[in-house]
């Protein structure tokens, strides 16, 4: 080799190792990411500018230890392995703005199905099509009673066949129900909540053998929402969020709902399961088998 082709060797292959460690990291990285065929088959065409470039560079700089290269051969070289670089900073730039593109696009998705989408009582989603292939249904509401009879048969009918329904309501012995009272429509509420602790006995002398499907119990806490939660321990949970109104002289205002997934809004799905679970725990279990011992009590 002459002494004017040597001149080119140093930074031509010190920009060859400095962008071939760069491709190996970025190979590096690319490959403990794959987790089966497909993936890094993929993985190889999205990364084939780096590899070119990587194996170019490689080829070169044995070329040039290996024999003696003219000046224009090496001047073409670079300029080749310039546009390799060039078309992979390209590729990833392009890489980049489709993952902002990507990430906003599921940010969009997030806003639209969550708290910031509510919508009126015309609009909600309907109980017993978000209900209808669940196992496990779990209600807060104030009294449960008007929620009951709209959906009377549906929920009996998914006791009977193994759904486990935990249903909470207010206790019409608690000071919380004289405050919603106090600042609600709702003038007969502990009405309300004695008669769906009827239609709850009613249900489990009639279905004594599924009657352990469905749990009642009474909470001393004024709940500020509705709730509905189906499958709260598998991947198609999700959760419809009614926002009680307050107290208004007319009844030109429309309660709210918003619905949430698990599979698209895990964090806050699992914020409202958790919710439910510390108010239930804490809550009064309602049972027959305690009914018809004050019954006995009070007779004898």
């Amino acid at each position: 080799m002459s002494a004017r082709d040597e001149s080119f060797s140093p930074p031509f292959l010190t920009a060859i190792r400095l962008d071939s460690r760069k491709c190996v990291a970025q190979g590096f990285l690319a490959f403990i990411k794959m987790k089966n065929i497909s993936k890094y088959f993929w993985a190889i065409v999205d990364y084939a500018p780096s590899i070119l470039t990587l194996a170019f560079g490689l080829y070169v700089a044995l070329e040039v230890n290996r024999r003696t290269v003219n000046t224009d051969t090496v001047l073409n070289w670079v300029l080749t392995l310039l546009v390799f670089m060039a078309t992979t900073q390209l590729i990833e730039k392009l890489r980049d703005i489709k993952a902002v593109k990507d990430n906003v696009e599921k940010l969009i998705h997030l806003f639209r199905s969550s708290t910031s989408h509510l919508k009126t009582h015309s609009e909600r989603v309907e109980f017993e099509k978000m209900s209808k292939d669940a196992s496990m249904i779990d209600i807060i509401a104030w009294t449960g009673i008007d929620f009951y009879n709209r959906h009377e048969g549906f929920i009996e009918q998914k006791i009977v066949n193994g759904c486990k329904i935990r249903l909470l309501i207010v206790n019409d012995q608690s000071n919380a129900a004289n405050v919603i009272m106090e600042n609600s429509r709702n003038k007969e509420l502990i009405a309300d909540i004695q008669r769906m602790k009827l239609r709850y006995e009613k249900f489990c002398n009639e279905y004594p053998i599924h009657s352990k499907n469905f749990e009642l119990r009474l909470t001393n806490w004024v709940t500020p929402l509705g709730m509905i939660i189906t499958n709260r321990n598998k991947s198609d949970g999700a959760v419809s969020i009614k926002l009680h109104a307050v107290y208004l002289p007319t009844h030109s205002a429309k309660d709210r709902y918003f619905h949430i997934d698990s599979h698209s809004n895990n964090d806050d799905f699992q914020y409202f399961v958790a919710q439910f679970e510390s108010l239930w725990n804490i809550a009064a279990e309602y049972s027959v088998s305690q009914i018809a011992h004050k019954e006995n009590s009070v007779m004898n």
